[in-house]
């Protein structure tokens, strides 16, 4: 049983390479070197690690199965496979005892090992032994070492524990089945991210040998981050471990197992000989030496020896006093020693804490400090205490009751409780009162209501002391009749004025404060100057030094007098200052009572210059101000109440600044100011709340209730706005009244002062008080009638146009069907014939029809608006009657008119002409026509253009005018003797005299010649001729000449030669390089030079001129020929660019092509391949255990037959894809003749490239199935991998072949579907392409719409964008001003109508002027005091016109109770929007239903336009003699109807929409004035009345909506700060209203 020899060998060489290999780790070698200091010799720290050791050495090792522990068991000794001997033996109890794994006796001589159990006993997988090993301590372990005494497992593994207590975890797997076994893939080396994973190897799974087998495990082999050991903590984690267990699993065997021998299952068990652990205690490098300690049970252990100020078994901590750094490994860069804390003397004790450490690098806090000390170094006192003089810490002794907390500051200061002070926080601070363990309570005074503006209470009661006009516990209300609780008011509040009407009254919204000035730069700026007798004085202006000066001369007193704008009602100036500067001429003055004097209507003020603390006046310029207030303290006098001192400023007559001090004086004054307020809020202006709004009564209404309320008028009449209001008395026909006459504004057809009478167009008994008192007159246009006794109604004033008893026909001069006789009724209209008939005839016009029928001035038409035919002129100028004349045609160029006089134009007088005849008159020929007297229209000249100058003619006669040399009517043929009929003329034959035969040439130019003649003119003989004697031709040369002859024959053919190869090239040319052109065209150049020297040296030095001629037009023709090379070879070169674009896609297209080509090769080649030898190695294999099974033969078949099947599918799509490489080659042909087509290149390439992109898409299917059929053949071969490693395990697997046979089915339909659809889309291809080309036509056409939509779609959103915002910000708003214009549009029906009586009126009033003229002067002084009320309410129409016109009470309270909500909000309560959310999401919620309110609206408002329209239009049918009164009305309805307009478009109420509606209010109510007629006053008061009574409505909603602002605000002042979000409710002022 002893070992080979080479065993002990193969042993040391693992332990000597598994040292070896820790040397990569820094790891000592066994044995007993010496070891480092935790310190070096300078006494610095440094890192230190214990020896190396065998861990395991004599440790007792756990065994789950030991044989002979259950009594003695048999067991035999492996030898080899296939030997039937074994020698047997017998284990006994303690043999193989579990002692023998760790005394490292492995050697032959003196071998021990540990024995398992035997296969017999059940000692097989699952079946598992394990091996426990419990080193006591940590350690860092290296490797692990195992001998095994009986062949090595096949599958076992090692597990270890880093604690005692935590589970087991893997710590190495060996098996030659790790998968299988295990769940894990067999791996030699861990992966980064991944190197504490247990990894497997089948290195040591070999049955072989059979004993002494040696299995190496090196913990940080294969681990990636072993190399910087040191700073990895997962390695550092990964090799610790305090339990190591060898888990055996399955034992290895020859397979002889299955036949049930029981000698051959005895041979089968575990054992080893030797198991070693190379490690080092744990001691995280603060440890040199690792000692064995006695416990207190008496148990021993092991544990690290610490240095660096460390403690634990593994000096895993700091010692107690050493935690101002944090505990770490140590490693050769960094030691991590252990550092003290710093607890400056007042403690030893700390602890580490991380979050100091991170913010002060000193992670040392210490506890338990002493002397009252606290901190992380003791550096501060303890809580409740603090630093006193000499460093000694004190109690704060802060008050319990009044402190926040009993911690005070470094001064021993305790912070205290709300409302407490002290330095203990033991008494309660000003303003507060009631100290209790809560604090003090604040008195809650508000500072602008307390007194001198310091709030301050009462320290037992918490009552606090107020302004003059101010009251509540704490300040914060005005006492009645006063508002404005302001702070820079002395007195708190301002009172109420509202002319004593109203002790109720709020801060007016939309104020400005202002300052009304005079700086007297450019003039007086109207002021003026009197003495103290109210006798005006000279006032003098100084431009240089800016002011204005005033001189007495004797005794007398004199005064500045103030301009008008510092006039009148100035009461928003109460309770400010009025300031100037003033200057003497003498050194002082003398003061009086009356310096300063301020005059009223009806009472008036003084005060002296120096009153309010005013220097006295020198001769130095000095700056006054007076408080214009009737406090006894500022001195005014007499003494005046509150209200009479406001009376006073509410109508200021005088303000007299008095100039001079001395009798005789000189005064000066500069930079008068008067502080005061201002409709508007204009950016960085301060608001004016001082300015009042009263809550009036029910009689009265107004900002001041300076006006009646609707129902109620004046007592006494025109009172004014102090007198008393009582109710209207109208005998139940009217609600309302003039506020200021009482006159009613009556209702149900009645009129009069108390409506006691029927209007006009009525009848009946008025006084009755019914609403059905007055009933219409049935006669048109409202015209009046009376009942007679019999009880029949007559007609008493028909309107104009009308007749008859009841007014049923139309009079003379007028046309219509009034009662319906020829059609539907239609009224009288005044006959319109334009002025063309005679006024005193009677019947000019059809009194049905209305056409005209005594028409004069020569006009005619139904309207006498046209003249007659053969006239002309304009008949509808009034003040050109008789202007129709008769018209001026030219007989013969005009075409005659039915009636046979020549017709023309009846209004310019232009004639109808003939053909190509012009001219008004139609007198003259167009140019290139003539004849005018033919009758018929001028004839054409047709003047050759060529041979003529232009295509005019002779008017008469039609002769062209002919260029030179040119003759004929058309200017069409040369003349005699001319030739070369040109765009330039005939020239000259100019024939020689001599040479030729006569003077006409032919039409080349070419003369007839006399005999050996030759030349254009026959003026030069032919060669070798010369001139005859007789003058009469040319006779031959001498016959020396004849050579001559002969040579310049000879150079002529060569010259002709030469004129054939250029001419060949220019009809056949071609690109040749240019260098070699170049070339040859020098060589031309040459030959041709050469030639003509030649010539030129035969001739004697005189070339003849028919050579030179020659070689000038060579000259030209090779120019030429050189041109068109060039503009050949550019053309050729644009279409060799054309072809090498449309090669580079055709290039594409068979890279594409070639691609998908060698994909197809690519995976025939695989099949043919790969494919081929898995199926010969599943054949093979199948072959050689085809005996073994008669399944596995079946299954070799199927695979074949499957293969075969693969190999024709494959062979199908690679004539698929051959087929589609061959139309792809045809689209390449088509594409290359497409090439040689370069007139629609674009088209074709487009074309062959959606052939190539369909191409493509057939070869991506065909690729896709290519590798679908690879994918099958790989399982194929993947299967039969999996058969041939099956059949080596000689383990019949499970063979499914029912399924194997339905997924071959399945495979080869889907191969055969997907072959046919490949054909249906081959054969599809030109229909597709087809569709395709039509789909695109559709889509662009579609795409067109879809634009067009779109832009019809942006349209139609950004007007929704504009009225949903629209809506979202003023949608109750606009829902009301829609009513609100629907009641305008009643009211201007009621005008109208009373605009119509007042017309009436007018015509009575032409016939009676005297009577009128009594009416107006008695109407004068009515006027004028409407006019000044007008005026004074001319700031309140704003808020009148958003609620004009809402007559009907019985609907006023349900139209305003949405309406003045939102209004109320917009106009007063801007201020508190932003605090309103509520409200804003009440309004977003309701804007649908809203959007379909304002679409309503918006069609009853459009209907009550055309309403309006048609009034208008009645309107403007005045009559003529009442024409400017008419005016008067049509122009105040036009302003009128702008209003409305502004109304209706108004989308939000902002001031300057709302200014331009006051200056148009005010410009229609003073052209309304302006008629003088008791109509028009009347209804200017009856709208002066609904603008009171809707005012006072507004008034009483503004103070219900203002206390309940007021309750929101006292709630939203109780809520903390940041609770709701807080919006914009309204918009601010200016155009700008953006919501968030």
């Amino acid at each position: 049983m002893a070992p080979v020899p080479s065993l002990f060998i193969t042993l040391i060489l693992s332990i000597v390479l598994s040292v070896n290999a820790q040397d990569y780790y820094h790891t000592p070698r066994i044995g007993s070197k010496q070891l480092a200091s935790c310190y070096n010799s300078e006494g610095l720290p440094q890192r230190c690690i214990p020896e190396f050791e065998n861990a395991a050495f004599m440790v007792q090792m756990e065994a789950t199965n030991t044989c002979g522990d259950h009594g003695s068991k048999v067991y035999c000794i492996q030898t080899s496979a296939g030997t039937s001997t074994r020698s047997c033996d017998s284990c006994q109890p303690g043999q193989f005892s579990s002692y023998y794994l760790t005394d490292l006796h492995y050697e032959q001589d003196n071998q021990t090992w540990w024995q398992s159990e035997t296969m017999k006993e059940g000692i097989q997988y699952p079946n598992q032994v394990n091996l426990t090993l419990h080193l006591g301590k940590a350690y860092d372990i290296t490797y692990v070492r195992i001998v095994f005494y009986s062949p090595r497992p096949q599958s076992f593994a090692i597990y270890k524990k880093t604690d005692e207590h935590r589970d087991w975890e893997p710590f190495q797997y060996f098996s030659a089945s790790c998968r299988d076994t295990y769940g894990v893939q067999e791996q030699r080396a861990a992966e980064l991210g991944a190197e504490t994973r247990a990894l497997c190897t089948s290195e040591y799974s070999d049955i072989s040998p059979l004993t002494s087998g040696n299995v190496l495990f090196s913990t940080l082999e294969g681990r990636p981050s072993a190399f910087t050991f040191d700073s990895s903590p997962e390695l550092q984690e990964w090799v610790t471990a305090t339990d190591l267990r060898i888990s055996l699993d399955r034992l290895n065997t020859f397979g002889d197992e299955i036949f049930g021998d029981v000698q051959v299952l005895q041979s089968y068990w575990y054992a080893i000989a030797d198991v070693a652990v190379g490690a080092r205690c744990k001691c995280n490098g603060h440890a040199s030496v690792c000692e064995t300690q006695e416990l207190s049970d008496g148990t021993r252990t092991r544990a690290c020896r610490c240095e660096h100020n460390t403690a634990g078994r593994e000096c895993e901590k700091c010692l107690d006093f050493y935690n101002d750094a944090p505990w770490g490994r140590a490693s050769p860069t960094n030691v991590h020693e252990c550092k003290a804390c710093n607890c400056n003397g007042f403690s030893n004790k700390c602890e580490f804490d991380k979050d100091l450490y991170e913010r002060t690098g000193h992670g040392g806090r210490c506890l338990d400090c002493a002397e009252n000390r606290d901190g992380a170094n003791c550096e501060r006192c303890k809580e409740n205490f603090f630093q006193g003089s000499g460093d000694i810490c004190l109690p704060c002794n802060c008050n319990p009751t009044g402190s926040r907390s009993l911690q005070c500051n470094a001064e021993g200061k305790c912070q205290c409780k709300p409302g407490v002070t002290g330095d203990k926080c033991d008494i309660c601070a000003p303003n507060h009162y009631e100290f209790t363990v809560q604090g003090c309570k604040p008195c809650g005074c508000n500072e602008s209501g307390s007194y001198g503006n310091t709030p301050q209470c009462d320290p037992q009661t918490g009552v606090c002391l107020c302004k003059q006009n101010v009251e509540g516990r704490q300040c914060r209300e005005c006492k009645p009749g006063f508002f404005n609780l302001d702070l820079s008011n002395e007195f708190g509040c301002t009172p109420c004025f509202c002319f004593g009407h109203s002790s109720q009254c709020s801060s007016a919204p939309k104020y400005q404060a202002h300052e009304t000035s005079a700086h007297f730069i450019r003039d007086s700026e109207r002021w003026a100057a009197e003495d103290d007798q109210e006798r005006s004085v000279q006032l003098q202006f100084n431009a240089n030094t800016q002011n204005i000066a005033v001189a007495s001369q004797g005794m007398e007193t004199l005064y500045f007098l103030a301009s008008s704008q510092f006039l009148g009602d100035q009461r928003p100036s109460y309770n400010h200052d009025l300031k100037f500067s003033l200057r003497l001429g003498e050194v002082r003055g003398y003061p009086s009572a009356q310096d300063i004097i301020l005059e009223g209507p009806r009472a008036s003020v003084s005060i002296n210059i120096y009153a309010q603390n005013n220097p006295e006046p020198t001769n130095q310029a000095q700056e006054y101000s007076f408080r214009l207030h009737e406090d006894p303290r500022y001195g005014w006098t007499p003494t005046l109440s509150n209200f009479e001192f406001m009376s006073l400023l509410q109508n200021l007559t005088a303000i007299k600044i008095r100039g001079t001090y001395n009798k005789p004086g000189e005064g000066y004054m500069m930079n008068f100011k008067l502080d005061t307020a201002k409709i508007g809020r204009e950016k960085g202006s301060a608001p004016a709340n001082w300015v009042e709004k009263c809550s009036c009564p029910k009689a009265y209404v107004g900002d001041y209730c300076e006006e009646c309320a609707p129902g109620f008028k004046h007592e006494p009449a025109n009172g004014g706005p102090y007198s008393t209001c009582i109710p209207c008395d109208c005998n139940g026909h009217a609600h309302i009244c003039d506020t200021a006459t009482g006159f009613c504004i009556c209702k149900h057809n009645t009129t009069g002062s108390n409506c006691e009478l029927c209007a006009k167009g009525f009848y009946g008994n008025a006084i009755a008080g019914t609403a059905d008192d007055c009933k219409p007159c049935p006669c048109p246009k409202d015209s009046g009638c009376i009942q007679l006794m019999d009880g029949n109604i007559v007609c008493t004033d028909c309107p104009e146009g009308y007749a008859g008893p009841k007014c049923e026909v139309c009079a003379d001069g007028y046309f219509g069907d009034p009662t319906g006789q020829f059609g539907p009724p239609k009224q009288c209209e005044l006959c319109q014939c334009n002025g063309n008939v005679d006024p005193n005839a009677v019947g000019n016009c059809n009194r049905t029809t209305g056409e005209c029928l005594k028409c004069i001035y020569n006009t005619a038409g139904d309207h006498c608006d046209k003249c007659l035919s053969g006239y002309f002129g304009d008949a509808l100028d009034p003040k050109k009657k008789g202007d129709c004349k008769p018209c001026q045609c030219h007989e013969s160029g005009t075409v005659e008119s039915a009636e046979g006089p020549p017709q023309c134009d009846g209004l310019t007088g232009f004639c109808t002409c003939h053909p190509h005849v012009i001219g008004r008159n139609c007198d003259k020929c167009e140019d290139g026509y003539f004849n005018i007297n033919s009758g018929t229209g001028c004839e054409p000249c047709e003047c050759n253009l060529e041979g003529s100058y232009n295509n005019t003619c002779d008017a008469y006669n039609g002769q062209c005018y002919c260029k030179p040399g040119i003759d004929g009517n058309h200017c069409d043929r040369c003349r005699a003797y001319h030739y070369g009929f040109s765009g330039e003329g005939c020239r000259d034959c100019d024939c020689d005299e001599w040479g030729s035969t006569n003077y006409q040439c032919d039409m080349s130019g070419q003369c007839s010649c006399q005999e050996n003649v030759e030349g254009r003119r026959c003026d030069r003989c032919m060669e070798n001729k010369k001139r005859r004697a007789d003058g009469q031709g040319c006779e031959d040369c001498p016959a020396c000449y004849n050579l001559v002859q002969d040579s310049v024959n000879q150079h002529r053919k060569e010259l002709k030669e030469l004129d054939d190869i250029l001419a060949k090239i220019s009809k056949s040319p071609t690109v040749v390089e240019n260098a070699d052109f170049d070339k040859e065209l020098q060589q031309v150049r040459g030959e041709i030079e050469r030639l003509a020297e030649e010539a030129a040296a035969e001739l004697g030095g005189a070339p003849g001129a028919s050579l030179t001629d020659s070689l000038a037009d060579l000259a030209d023709r090779l120019l030429d020929v050189r041109n068109m090379l060039f503009k050949i070879e550019d053309e050729s070169y644009d279409g060799n660019e054309a072809v090498e674009r449309s090669k580079g896609n055709v290039s594409k297209a068979e890279d594409t092509i070639e691609a998908a080509q060698k994909e197809i090769n690519s995976a025939l080649e695989y099949l043919d391949g790969e494919g081929a030898a898995a199926l010969s190695k599943a054949r093979n294999r199948s072959d050689q255990f085809g005996k073994q099974s008669v399944d596995m033969s079946a299954l070799a078949k199927e695979s074949r037959l499957l293969a075969e099947k693969l190999e024709n599918e494959a062979r199908n799509i690679r004539d698929i894809a051959d087929k589609a490489f061959n139309t792809s080659l045809t689209a390449n042909k088509i594409a290359k003749d497409g090439i040689t087509k370069q007139a629609n290149i674009s088209n074709e390439v487009q074309i062959l490239t959606n052939e190539l992109n369909a191409a493509s898409g057939k070869l991506n299917s065909m690729s896709e199935l290519a590798a679908q059929a690879l994918q099958r053949a790989r399982d194929v071969y993947d299967e039969a991998l999996g058969l041939y490693a099956e059949v080596n395990t000689t383990l019949l697997p499970d063979i499914k072949l029912k399924q194997l046979k339905d997924v071959a089915k399945d495979m080869n339909k889907t191969i055969d579907e997907k072959s046919a659809e490949l054909e249906h889309l081959m054969a599809d291809n030109e229909n597709t392409l087809e569709q395709l080309e039509g789909a695109i036509k559709q889509g662009r056409s579609l795409l067109e719409q879809g634009h067009d939509r779109q832009d019809e779609l942006n349209d139609l959103l950004a007007k929704l964008d504009e009225l949903q915002e629209q809506a979202r910000n003023d949608v109750e708003l606009t829902n009301q001003t829609l009513k609100d214009a629907n009641e305008i549009y009643k009211t201007l029906k009621e005008f109208s109508d009373q605009v119509t009586e007042s017309r009436q009126l007018a015509e009575q009033a032409a016939m009676d002027v005297p009577a009128v003229q009594h009416k107006i002067a008695l109407a004068d002084d009515s006027i004028n005091s409407i006019t000044e009320q007008l005026y004074t309410a001319s700031d309140k129409a704003k808020e009148a016109r958003d609620l004009a016109q809402q007559a009907q009470k019985e609907f006023a309270d349900k139209a305003s109770e949405a309406a003045h909500e939102v209004r109320k909000k917009s106009s007063t309560s801007r201020a508190e929007a932003s605090k309103l959310r509520f409200e804003a999401e009440k309004l977003s919620t309701r804007v649908q239903e809203t959007a379909q309110q304002i679409e309503n609206l918006e069609k009853e408002a459009a209907d009550n336009m055309q309403l309006t329209r048609d009034a208008k239009m009645k309107v403007g049918q005045a009559n003529t003699d009442a024409l400017e009164a008419d005016k008067q009305v049509t122009k105040g309805l036009e302003d009128l109807k702008v209003i409305m307009d502004e109304l209706q478009n108004l989308p939000t109420l902002d001031d300057q929409a709302l200014d331009r509606l006051q200056e148009s209010l005010d410009k229609a109510e003073a052209d309304l004035i302006a008629v003088d007629l008791d109509g028009k006053i009347k209804s200017l008061t009856e709208a002066k009345n609904n603008h009171q009574r809707w005012m006072k409505q507004y008034e009483d909603e503004h103070d219900h909506l203002h206390l309940e602002v007021q309750n929101i605000k006292e709630i939203l002042s109780q809520l903390p700060e940041g609770c709701f979000k807080r919006i914009v409710l309204e918009p601010t002022e200016g155009p700008s209203r953006n919501f968030r």
